[in-house]
C-alpha cells in the first residue's frame, strides 16, 4: 500500500476517536459489502483503500453512497461480480432454450448437414490459444448454450475453445 495509507494508519492508531470511528466504519461498510455483494472482506486493511471510508473516519460524517461504486475495485468484489455476470449468461441462455423439434425446420437443417458435421468429425482444434478473460468466456458461454442440443453444445464448446 501506498504512504498515505500508512500515514491514515498512524493518524487512526494515534487517536482513540478516529479508532472507534475506523472500527464502527469498517464494520459498517463490511456489513453492507455482504449485503450488497454477498461476499466478506477478510483483509480489513483494504478498505482503506476506499476514499468514503477514509473521508468518514476523518470528518465524522456519514458513509457516502460512493461506497458501493468504489467497493467495486476490491478483489473479492470484483470477482463476485464476474461469477454474477457469468451466471447471469447461463442462466439467460437456459431460459432462452426451447426443445430444439419446436423449432420450424430444425429437423430439415439437421437433415441437411453432412455426416461428418452432424457427428462432430469436422470439427478442428479451439479458435484461439490464449486464456480468454471473464468477459470473453461469459460471451462464449452464452453462445455455446445457446446451442439447442447437448451435442450441438459440446462442439460449440469446442470451437470456442471452452472443451477439447
Amino acid at each position: 500500500m501506498s504512504d498515505s495509507y500508512d500515514q491514515f494508519r498512524a493518524l487512526v492508531s494515534s487517536d482513540p476517536r478516529l479508532a472507534s470511528r475506523w472500527e464502527a466504519t469498517v464494520a459498517e461498510v463490511s456489513a453492507r459489502i455482504e449485503t450488497e455483494f454477498g461476499v466478506t472482506v477478510a483483509d480489513r486493511d483494504q478498505l482503506i483503500s476506499l476514499p468514503s471510508v477514509r473521508l468518514a473516519v476523518l470528518t465524522e460524517d456519514a458513509l457516502s453512497d460512493r461506497w458501493k461504486t468504489e467497493a467495486q475495485g476490491l478483489a473479492p468484489v470484483a470477482q463476485a461480480l464476474r461469477d454474477r455476470e457469468v451466471t447471469a449468461a447461463y442462466e439467460a441462455a437456459l431460459a432462452a432454450e426451447q426443445e430444439p423439434t419446436d423449432r420450424p425446420g430444425f429437423m430439415g437443417a439437421v437433415n441437411a448437414l453432412n455426416e461428418a458435421r452432424r457427428h462432430g468429425k469436422a470439427g478442428g482444434e479451439a479458435q484461439t490459444s490464449r486464456p480468454l478473460t471473464p468477459s470473453e468466456e461469459g460471451a462464449a458461454l452464452a453462445r455455446v448454450l445457446s446451442q439447442p442440443t447437448p451435442a450441438m453444445r459440446i462442439a460449440a464448446a469446442r470451437r470456442e475453445g471452452l472443451a477439447r
